[in-house]
């Protein structure tokens, strides 16, 4: 069974010796703990990168309020949204669609401004390929404009967490 003596010696002798086992098993979970934290580390490095930045917030903020007003929102639940937080609030796409208007993604009737949309993403994309996928993913016509803000804003949420509609 054994071809190598030397392999059954080694074999033998660490089977039958506990503290070598546990030292080898405490050096492995050791080596998880760490492998894990630093997978942790490295998800809130990511999970902070994907957020709004303190700029775009500063720029959003104004814009936000004036929408909350006419719409009557509550600063929490916007708080919420930009946790990327589900939330379950009819009001929210009434917000969605006048904070389109006021940063010209969206007309006063509604309609998606593509130019705009375009113009913007382009700060926060790789490419124009990238912009024009996004768009073609993202702006899809639904049955009233607060639908079809609302829908825009989720896609862009997911394909571009970064972007803000203030720049």
């Amino acid at each position: 069974m054994w071809k190598c003596p030397i392999t059954y010696i080694i074999y033998h002798e660490l089977y039958n010796n506990k503290a070598i086992i546990s030292s080898i098993k405490s050096l492995f979970a050791q080596e998880l703990v760490f492998k894990m934290k630093t997978i942790i580390c490295f998800v809130f490095v990511l999970a902070g990168a994907w957020a709004l930045t303190k700029e775009q917030i500063d720029k959003l903020e104004p814009i936000s309020k004036e929408c909350r007003e006419l719409n009557g929102i509550s600063e929490d639940t916007i708080l919420k949204v930009r946790r990327g937080e589900a939330v379950n609030e009819p009001k929210l796409k009434n917000h969605v669609l006048c904070v389109s208007k006021k940063t010209g993604l969206a007309s006063e009737t509604g309609e998606t401004n593509v130019e705009v949309l375009r113009t913007k993403l382009r700060k926060v994309s790789e490419n124009d390929d990238e912009v024009n996928s996004i768009i073609q993913k993202c702006v899809v016509k639904k049955s009233t404009p607060e639908e079809t803000a609302f829908e825009i804003f989720v896609c862009l949420r997911k394909v571009k967490p970064n972007f803000s509609p203030a720049n």
